[in-house]
C-alpha cells in the first residue's frame, strides 16, 4: 500500500514545479518515503489493514521522515539554485526562487533541522557517542556546503550538491558504529547519496542483532539485505 503512495507522489512532482512555490517538498517527501517503507518492509506482515499498517510503522518512521524532508530541501535547494537562471525563462517553481535572496540562509536552516531533529531523536532511541560523532562531521560539511553556495555560482552551488553524499554516509557511518558492539564483526555496506551521486560504502561493525533503526532513508536490515559477508 505505501509503494502505491510513494509512487502517486513522485509522479506528482513534475508538476508540482509548475504550481508550487517550493516544489522541492515534494520532492522531499517522495525521497524521504523510503523509510517508512523499510520500517514496514521489515516489521509488517501480509494482512492488508489499517491496524497491520499501524503494527508495522512504529513512531520513530515518521520524525525520520520529516527530519529527512528537510535534507532534500537543502541539497536540492542547493541544485536549484544551479539553474535558477534558465527555470525563470522558463516559468518553473523552484525553492531557490521562491527564497531569493534568502536562499543561503534557507538551505541553512534546512541542513539544521535535518541534523538537529534526527540527533535529537537519535538520543531518545539510545544511540550515543559515535551517533553524535557522525552528526557532528555531517554539520561541518554542511557549513562546508554554504560557504561554498554564498558564491551563488553554477559550479560552486553544484559542487555542495554533489557533496551531499559525504554528508549522508557521517550519519549513517555514525550510526552503524553506534550500534556496533565489541563482540563479533560484520562487514556492512550500502549505497548512500541520490543519483549518479550515490556510492556504495562497506565497512565493518560489530554485533547486528538488534538494528532496528533507520540508516539514511533505509532500514539497517534493508541495508544488510544489500551486503552483509557474514550472513551472506
Amino acid at each position: 500500500a505505501l509503494s502505491f503512495v510513494a509512487l502517486a507522489i513522485t509522479l506528482a512532482y513534475p508538476y508540482a514545479k509548475r504550481y508550487m512555490a517550493m516544489p522541492q517538498a515534494v520532492l522531499g517527501v517522495a525521497f524521504s518515503f523510503g523509510i517508512p517503507m523499510a520500517f514496514a518492509a521489515a516489521q509488517g506482515g501480509n494482512e492488508m489493514s489499517l491496524d497491520a499498517l499501524r503494527a508495522a510503522l512504529p513512531w520513530p518512521a515518521w520524525p525520520l521522515l520529516i527530519g529527512n524532508l528537510f535534507w532534500v530541501l537543502a541539497y536540492d535547494t542547493e541544485y536549484a539554485m544551479v539553474d535558477r537562471d534558465d527555470d525563470l525563462k522558463i516559468g518553473m517553481k523552484t525553492s531557490a526562487i521562491t527564497l531569493g535572496r534568502f536562499d543561503v540562509a534557507g538551505v541553512a536552516a534546512f541542513y539544521a533541522l535535518y541534523l538537529v531533529s534526527w540527533a535529537v531523536l537519535g538520543r531518545a532511541l539510545g544511540l550515543g557517542a559515535w551517533f553524535l560523532g557522525g552528526i557532528a562531521v555531517a554539520a561541518a560539511q554542511a557549513i562546508w556546503h554554504l560557504t561554498l553556495i554564498r558564491s551563488r555560482t553554477r559550479e560552486a552551488c553544484f559542487k555542495a550538491f554533489r557533496a551531499n553524499h559525504r554528508l549522508g554516509f557521517a550519519v549513517f557511518a555514525g550510526t552503524a558504529l553506534d550500534l556496533g558492539t565489541l563482540s563479533g564483526s560484520t562487514t556492512m555496506g550500502g549505497w548512500v547519496g541520490t543519483g549518479d551521486t550515490a556510492d556504495y560504502y562497506r565497512f565493518v561493525v560489530g554485533s547486528t542483532s538488534n538494528l532496528n533503526l533507520v540508516l539514511s532513508g533505509l532500514s539497517a536490515d534493508a541495508d544488510l539485505r544489500l551486503y552483509n559477508s557474514a550472513g551472506g
